[in-house]
């Protein structure tokens, strides 16, 4: 089976080679076929990017039948990808992040205001092996979710936007992270079980214990959940 690059690069070299034959009879022509050649050229320009956009979408289908196994992550993210940054999805989010804890991930937790370049080195690590080259597929996104704990009102709805956003950037600029992946979220959690969705983690996923560099699990903090989807 074909890959999508060789796919497309067959594609492109065989519209080239149409339009380079097309291009060397115009010093010659009359208005008229002049006038016909750039039609032609125009119809072979939207085949080609026609043909370029399908195998897209089959190289996503393809990926989608192998990585995209867990059908409530399938819904949700089709949910997700329909609101608005920051608003949440028709469903509860904390029951979200009881599925999705088998999804790879990384759960970085900061202090309030703290700067993504100051997160604990090991998540930097985690991140690194996250959305490493190899690990981006044309159907992967990242999914971040947070959670305040232990913060005012108006500074668990401010602050952990403003950390996320700080970030994205830090992944994309200084760790050169998958650079165009698209981001999804945030979604923040609001419940009232925050710690036992934090403990749970950290039982089901032995790095998703707080390292020393981070907060304790009831010291006031923002935890952010990046997860790479590809679904």
């Amino acid at each position: 089976m074909r890959s999508l690059a060789e796919s497309t690069r067959a594609e492109t070299t065989a519209w080239a080679v149409s339009l380079a034959s097309l291009l060397s009879v115009s010093s010659c022509a009359t208005t008229a076929e002049l006038t016909a050649l750039q039609e032609s050229v125009e119809q072979l320009r939207v085949q080609h990017q026609t043909d370029v956009a399908s195998l897209k979408e089959e190289d996503r289908r393809l990926w989608r039948g192998l990585r995209c196994t867990n059908q409530q992550v399938a819904d949700f993210m089709a949910e997700a990808e329909k609101c608005a940054s920051g608003q949440c999805p028709q469903r509860n989010l904390d029951r979200v992040l009881g599925f999705m804890v088998d999804q790879r991930h990384v759960l970085i937790r900061l202090r309030p205001g703290q700067s993504a370049k100051e997160m604990a080195l090991f998540r930097v690590s985690q991140l690194q092996d996250l959305l490493k080259p190899t690990e981006i597929t044309p159907l992967s996104r990242i999914l971040v979710m947070t959670m305040a704990v232990s913060l005012s009102r108006d500074d668990a709805v401010k602050k952990p936007e403003a950390m996320v956003d700080q970030l994205r950037l830090h992944i994309r600029r200084d760790l050169q992270l998958a650079p165009s992946t698209g981001f999804v979220g945030p979604f923040p959690v609001n419940c009232e079980q925050k710690s036992q969705l934090l403990d749970n983690y950290s039982r089901h996923v032995a790095s998703d214990k707080p390292v020393p560099q981070e907060p304790k699990p009831r010291e006031p903090q923002v935890a952010i959940w990046i997860f790479k989807v590809d679904c």
